[in-house]
Formats: structure tokens, C-alpha cells, sequence
């Protein structure tokens, strides 16, 4: 069992700003996959951190149920009853065992899932929390979800807790009165009609894959071609991607060995990465005789590999793909086809371009990508056709979800002088609604991006940046006006190699609340100088902040950082700006007590000492309640004065917030010890796994 804390009720708001709705439907046929259609999931090890305790999800409920591998296909199960009906898709990932809420990509960061299951105790009328995909102010949270490891969990409640939780995780709020498995007084384990009308509304049907788009391959006549011709005499893989998007669906593929070759061709069908599908798989001869076959998907880590000497195969053969017949074995999958002894390409990077990152490639797509390297491929290059206002690409409306407004694309900047400008229509209903901009950097560790906003004719519109860090880039413009706006995508204009290119996806949408960070603490400061401030927190609380600074001299290569400190003197969050620039971070749980906020300034070597800049840190909470609280109340450090009333005492007197911000350093709190920044390119900061704080 887990040692036992005292945890309240963790509820956090769902601000759909900085993760928005995560698929898009009804792509069309030259769509390219989003991002977002595929969350990872990983069960999170005994002995992780989460907030103040450990979690011990397999010693106390995988335990109770069965084992883990009973608790794995008890997730798979829910999963997939979520992802069938629409255009989703979650798959399986590694969990290194960092702490929840932990410094990170906020999507498929290779250390832990986007749905991190724990279990530490809970209350007992709890059974689990799910922190949702929607929040703007989570970071790694958003999506995780805490099981109460307290809780006598059978089967069927596992079941039950499951679906139930991971609909919050997708966005979804409680429903009441009717049949559904949002309803906590149904207790079901089924997705009802109501669900599934409910989650297509928002993401649609299950789109038909590429391939059958072009026309359907569920017959050897009909058959896609895997093309493993053109693959510069064995040295490259064929790649090529598929979905079962029901228990009916089946896809068929050509492919044709050369009888010259002298040795081996290995074939690969991977949902490794791409879903929880569990799918039956056949190689069949020239005459359609089944000479292999076997299942991919749980049972052996989502990768089925056959290997055959090319001598065996004559003529046109074919593979083979469809759903094993069992309830929601469907999903998305890779096909990977090489001549074994000739491939000359890395196998570790073959095994990630097989994965969803890469499902929207075509096959010669692929090749191109082989050929040039992750570096150097640019999924959507525009090749300079979109670089004005006059050449702008106009925005298609999404089909869902109806009341968004939703206008998306995936492309690249491919140099530094590229631009890409693009047309979105706001029709009158939407009229007088805040206006979001989302553009999500695609290759970790590169394209740090710029946006700007434009009327029709060109005129610049005032607008706020929400978050900035961590890949995305955020902007809001308050209460639009019906018509036509103008969005611009470039690379940061100061930014260098390798930050200035890359692939990306931008999301412009109009049914978002506003967000509206508040100032936390602002000041002045210059090189050799030390600004401080006091955070006070009454209850554990979510916090997304940000760093903005006013510009600095000409030609001054300034970076401005900010770093917060607990009591005992260790960083618990860091962020880094240029002057003239609002920059993000991790977003953070803090949990009661006192903190240390050090602003400082530092220059580059051919810099003159920077003069004072202004800055201001920023910062929201939570918008409707806290993150797991204390029982007991009188066990913070900053008590309820008054039962009476919702007030907290804290060292500067009596106030209704469960945080407060003070200038300077309170007398009870020690400055840091921890060495002064230095400088450095302030990009390397906007990338987590750069920086480790």
C-alpha cells in the first residue's frame, strides 16, 4: 500500500486554450494528420513522485484486479472505446518514472505518456481524478490520471472509473439525467449512443485512411502498392500507413520482391505508436496463399515482424490487414517493407518515422524523408507560394466541431526568409468572440515561431500572447469583428539555426474563453542587479506564469531570466525571455508554503552592460478550483483566520486569496544560493529538454 497522506479532492478547470480540441475530422485528401489525434499512455511506476507522496498504482490496484497486465488491458479497453468511433487514436508508451506535473513536452515527450496513469490515496468517496487535456495551465498534467489506491477496487469499478475519467481527461464535463458514462450515478462501462453522439459532434466520424480515400483496398484487385522498387536498390525502407476503422474494414496491399536479390525482405506491421488497435495480419503468396500470419498489437508491444528469404516469393504478393473480430479492434498502423541485408537506413529512426508523427506521408513522402534525414525534411513545404499578403492561402473551415469556427493546417518554415500567410473568415455568428492562434512546433528542439495578426488589408491587430514555450505558441485577440483576418507564421525574427526553420501545426479558432494573465510582480532590473519577490500559497494550486520584458538598446543581447525558489532553496521553475518578448514555461503544482522569486539579467560577451529593463511576471491559476488540498486545514502554514468566511493568514496580514504576491523578500525567507544565470542563446530556454532546471 501507499503511505498515507492527507489529499482533498482534486477538480482543475478545462481553459481549452493552450491544448484546444484534440482532433480535427473529415480530412480531406490532401489533409495532413494532426498532431493531436493520437494521445500516449503510460502507467506510472511504483515510487513516482506525485505531488507530496509516491505513487503504487501496481502494488495496490493492479494488485486488487489481477495483475498488471489485467490493468493494462482494463486501460486499452477504455482507451479504445473513447478513440473507435472518432478520429483518435491512443498508444502505449515508455514511463521513465519522473514526477507528475515534471518539465516536459507538452505532447509525446519520450520520457512518459500525454496520459499518465497513478494511483497514490484519496479521500473515499473518490475513486479518481483526471486532470484534462483542455486546461491551459496544467503543462505535463493535463491529461494524467490519479486513481485512489485507497479504494477496494473489483474489476467492474475499475472499469467503470476508467471510461469515466478518461472523458474528463478528453474535455468532457459531468452529465446529469440521462444515460452516459459522464453520469457518476450510472456506474457504466460503455460507451452510450448519447457518448458517441457527444464525441462526434466534436471530432466526427472515423475518417476513411489514406489509401482507401484514393480507393478502397479491401481486395487483392484493389490493392495498395508497397513499393519497394524505388527504394535506391534496398538501401531504403518502404514505408506506408493504414487504418481499421471498423471490424469490417480490411486493407490489402502489392508488393513485389526483385528474384534478383540474394537474401532476405523483412516485413513490419507496427500500432506501435500509432494505437491500441489489436490487429490479425497475413502474407500471402502470388497464387493469395497464406504463407505467415499473427496479431500486432498488446501481446507483442505493437510490432509484428516477418522475415522471408526473396527467394520464396514469385510475382505480385500481398499482405494483408484487418481486425481481429473482437470488440474495438481497430486503429491505426505502420507498414514498414526493406531487403534486409541491403538497408543502409538507422533503424532506430526508421521505427520513429513509422510512427503518427509521420501517418499523413505518402510513401514517396517517406522515401524523400529516409533520404534526407529528421533534420532536413520539411513535411509541408509551401516552396515560397504563400510568402505575402497578396499570395495568402485561404483557410478551410473544420466540419466539427460546429461551434468553433475551427481553421487548421500543418506546414513549414523552411528557411529563413520564409513566410507563410493564410485567410480565415470569422462568419457573423461568431462576431464579438475572442479569436485564438495556436501554432504547435512540430520538431522538438527547433522552430521557435512568430506569429502576427492582420486585417484583410494588411493593418497589424493588437493582440496578447498567452503562452509562449514548451512548442506552442498561443495569441488571443478579444471580441472580433465578422470577416476576413490575416494570420502570419514565421520564425522568430532574431532567432538562429537550428531555431528559426521547422514543421508546425497552426490552429485558428473562435470559441475559446479569453485568458487574461494577471500581473504578479513587476520591476526594473539591470546587469549585476537582483530583483526579488515573495509568493505566498495557502492551498496547492496550478499555476501557468510567463516573463515578459520591455525593450532593452539597440544591438544589447540581453536575457532575462526568472527562477522560483521553494523554502528550502531549490528552483522549482525557471523561464528565460529576450527584451521585446513574452516567453512561457512548465506550467507548476505548487503545494502550501512560501517561495523565492529572482529576476536577473545577463549579457553576451560582445554585449555592453544592459541598462535597466522592465519586466513583468505573469501568471493564472487554476479559474475554478484548487490542486489536491491538505484535510486539515490547519495544518497549512497560512490557516483560514476565520471559519466564518473564506480568508487565509498569512505574515502580511488577512487576505481571501489562497496566494498573495509581495514585493522584496519577506524577513522569515533566506535569498538563494544557487549560482546567477549566465547568458545564452535565450532560444535554447523555449525547449524543456534543452534546460534542466
Amino acid at each position: 500500500m501507499c503511505s498515507p497522506v492527507l489529499l482533498g479532492r482534486c477538480l482543475l478547470s478545462c481553459l481549452a486554450v493552450l491544448w484546444g480540441v484534440v482532433p480535427t475530422a473529415s480530412l480531406g485528401e490532401d489533409s495532413l494528420s494532426s498532431a493531436d489525434q493520437l494521445l500516449t499512455v503510460s502507467l506510472v511506476p511504483d515510487g513516482t513522485r506525485v505531488i507530496n507522496t509516491e505513487s503504487c498504482l501496481v502494488s495496490a490496484i493492479a494488485h486488487s484486479v489481477g495483475g498488471e497486465d489485467v490493468l493494462r488491458r482494463e486501460v486499452a479497453a477504455a482507451c479504445q472505446q473513447w478513440a473507435a468511433p472518432t478520429n483518435l487514436n491512443f498508444a502505449w508508451a515508455p514511463d521513465a518514472g519522473l514526477p507528475l506535473g515534471a518539465r516536459g513536452l507538452l505532447r509525446q515527450d519520450p520520457r512518459f505518456g500525454d496520459v499518465r496513469i497513478a494511483a497514490i490515496p484519496l479521500p473515499g468517496d473518490v475513486r479518481g481524478v483526471a486532470f484534462s487535456r483542455d486546461s491551459v495551465v496544467a503543462g505535463t498534467w493535463a491529461g494524467d490520471l490519479i486513481l485512489n489506491a485507497d479504494y477496494p477496487f473489483t474489476l467492474r469499478s475499475l472499469q467503470e472509473v476508467l471510461i469515466h475519467e478518461l472523458g474528463h481527461v478528453l474535455g468532457f464535463e459531468h452529465v446529469q439525467g440521462e444515460e452516459s458514462v459522464l453520469n457518476p450515478a450510472n456506474g457504466l462501462v460503455a460507451l452510450t449512443p448519447s457518448d458517441v453522439s457527444r464525441l462526434q459532434q466534436r471530432w466526427g466520424t472515423r475518417d476513411l485512411d489514406r489509401n482507401d480515400r484514393e480507393r478502397l483496398n479491401n481486395s487483392a484487385k484493389h490493392a495498395t502498392g508497397l513499393d519497394l522498387d524505388n527504394t535506391r536498390k534496398g538501401a531504403l525502407p518502404a514505408l506506408a500507413f493504414g487504418d481499421i476503422g471498423d471490424l469490417d474494414d480490411v486493407d490489402w496491399y502489392e508488393f513485389r520482391v526483385d528474384a534478383n536479390w540474394a537474401g532476405h525482405v523483412e516485413i513490419q506491421v507496427r500500432t506501435q505508436g500509432n494505437s491500441m488497435g489489436q490487429l490479425f495480419v497475413e502474407v500471402l503468396d502470388d497464387r493469395q496463399r497464406v504463407v505467415a500470419a499473427g496479431q500486432v498489437g498488446a501481446t507483442n508491444d505493437g510490432v509484428l515482424r516477418k522475415r522471408f528469404a526473396t527467394r520464396d516469393f514469385r510475382g505480385g504478393s500481398y499482405l494483408r490487414v484487418r481486425s481481429t473480430g473482437e470488440e474495438l479492434s481497430v486503429g491505426s498502423y505502420a507498414v514498414v517493407a526493406f531487403y534486409v541485408e541491403a538497408l543502409e537506413t538507422d533503424l532506430e529512426f526508421m521505427e520513429r518515422a513509422a510512427t503518427w508523427q509521420y501517418s499523413h506521408l505518402s510513401q514517396s513522402d517517406t522515401r524523400y524523408l529516409f533520404r534526407r534525414g529528421e533534420a532536413a525534411f520539411f513535411f509541408a513545404d509551401d516552396l515560397h507560394t504563400n510568402d505575402t499578403l497578396a499570395t495568402a492561402q485561404p483557410l478551410v473551415r473544420s466540419d466539427v466541431p460546429v461551434t468553433a469556427n475551427l481553421h487548421r493546417i500543418d506546414a513549414s518554415i523552411s528557411d529563413a526568409l520564409d513566410l507563410d500567410f493564410y485567410l480565415v473568415d470569422v462568419p457573423n455568428e461568431f462576431a464579438g468572440q475572442a479569436m485564438t492562434i495556436r501554432v504547435h512546433s512540430r520538431d522538438d528542439g527547433r522552430l521557435v515561431p512568430a506569429v502576427t495578426v492582420l486585417s484583410s488589408q494588411g493593418d497589424a491587430l493588437a493582440h496578447r500572447t498567452v503562452a509562449n514555450g514548451n512548442g506552442f505558441l498561443v495569441v488571443q485577440l478579444d471580441a472580433v469583428e465578422a470577416g476576413s483576418y490575416a494570420v502570419l507564421v514565421a520564425g522568430n525574427s532574431q532567432a538562429v539555426t537550428p531555431f528559426d526553420t521547422g514543421n508546425y501545426s497552426l490552429e485558428v479558432r473562435c470559441d475559446l474563453p479569453g485568458v487574461h494573465l494577471a500581473t504578479l510582480g513587476q520591476g526594473e532590473v539591470a546587469s549585476g542587479e537582483t530583483q526579488f519577490h515573495t509568493l505566498r500559497v495557502a492551498r496547492s494550486q496550478m499555476f501557468h506564469f510567463g516573463l515578459l520584458a520591455d525593450t532593452a538598446g539597440e544591438g544589447n543581447d540581453a536575457v532575462i531570466f526568472a527562477t522560483l525558489f521553494d523554502e528550502t532553496g531549490k528552483a522549482v521553475y525557471f523561464v528565460a525571455t529576450r527584451p521585446g518578448e513574452f516567453r512561457s514555461a512548465q506550467s507548476i503544482m505548487l503545494s502550501p508554503g512560501s517561495y523565492v522569486l529572482r529576476v536577473t539579467v545577463a549579457v553576451g560577451a560582445s554585449s555592453v552592460p544592459s541598462p535597466g529593463i522592465a519586466y513583468r511576471f505573469e501568471g493564472l491559476p487554476d479559474s475554478e478550483n484548487e490542486g489536491p488540498t491538505l484535510l486539515d486545514p490547519t495544518l497549512s502554514p497560512f490557516p483560514q483566520c476565520d471559519p466564518t468566511r473564506d480568508a487565509f493568514c498569512y505574515p502580511e496580514g488577512s487576505y481571501e486569496s489562497p496566494y498573495i504576491w509581495v514585493d522584496g523578500i519577506s524577513p522569515d525567507l533566506l535569498p538563494p544560493e544557487e549560482p546567477l544565470n549566465t547568458w545564452d542563446n535565450v532560444d535554447q530556454f523555449y525547449w524543456p529538454q534543452l534546460v534542466i532546471v
